[in-house]
């Protein structure tokens, strides 16, 4: 795996080992995309929500570390971990995971990897986002 410059922080996620912020760094290189859009569009794509929504909702209490995160995600992450009765934080893991290895759960069993088809994906994406801003 192509590691990203070492200095390249995922900033707000300096909670995530080493090795997952490595290789969204590396992700976000490929794709050149900030390391947060890599975070967001995992995120977006896990909730199954429209990556390019500019909703914004009121938020009761955001978490610490959600701050970075767009509202609409920040409030899909509330529904979602409130429907399945699970902390915040592990519907984070659990989306960043899934999008580094479709087969893990947590980062304790992901195994990290950039896959082609993931890179493809955040391109594409980047330039919907930016026809759309056009």
């Amino acid at each position: 795996m192509a590691i990203s410059h070492p200095n390249h922080q995922v900033q707000g996620l300096a909670w995530l080992p080493q090795s997952i912020r490595s290789t969204i760094a590396t992700y976000a290189d490929a794709a050149d995309l900030p390391p947060q859009s890599v975070v967001e569009f995992a995120i977006a794509s896990f909730l199954q929500l429209d990556t390019d929504s500019t909703q914004v909702e009121a938020l009761a209490e955001p978490s610490d570390h959600l701050a970075d995160l767009p509202t609409h995600l920040q409030n899909r992450l509330h529904q979602y971990a409130e429907f399945y009765d699970m902390p915040i934080e592990f519907v984070v893991e659990l989306a960043i995971a899934f999008f580094i290895d479709p087969d893990a759960v947590t980062f304790d069993d992901c195994q990290v990897g950039i896959r082609r088809n993931q890179v493809e994906q955040l391109k594409l994406n980047r330039d919907l986002l930016q026809i759309s801003a056009a």
